[in-house]
C-alpha cells in the first residue's frame, strides 16, 4: 500500500506543468511567441500592441521556441505547451517551451 502511495506521489510530481491558451504574438530574434489564456477574437485581430500587452500581464506567457515550430504556428491558434515550470521573471513571464500541441476549437 505505501508502495503505490509513493509511486503515485513520485507521479504526480513529476509532470511538468502546461500552459493553454491562444496564440496572440510571433517574435523572431529571438524565436518566441506570445500566449495569452483568456483573449477574444477582436482583441487578437484588431488590437493595438498596448491592448495586448495590458491582457498579457496578467494572463500571458512568452515560449521560446525553434523556427521550424514559429513558423508553423499561426496567430489565434489555440495551443497547450508544456514548459519545464520554471520562468525568467519578467510580465509577463519568459520560458522555453518543451511540447507544443495545436489544439481544436
Amino acid at each position: 500500500m505505501m508502495l503505490i502511495l509513493c509511486c503515485m506521489v513520485m507521479s504526480s510530481c513529476s509532470k511538468k506543468p502546461v500552459f493553454e491558451g491562444y496564440v496572440a504574438q510571433k517574435f523572431s530574434e529571438p524565436n518566441m511567441i506570445l500566449v495569452i489564456s483568456n483573449i477574444s477574437d477582436e482583441v487578437l485581430e484588431n488590437g493595438t500592441q498596448e491592448e495586448i500587452m495590458e491582457i498579457a500581464y496578467e494572463q500571458g506567457m512568452f515560449f521560446y521556441v525553434s523556427k521550424r515550430q514559429l513558423k508553423n504556428l499561426e496567430i489565434g491558434q489555440k495551443v497547450a505547451i508544456t514548459y519545464n515550470g520554471k520562468a525568467q521573471e519578467s510580465l509577463p513571464p519568459k520560458t522555453g517551451a518543451e511540447r507544443i500541441e495545436v489544439l481544436e476549437e
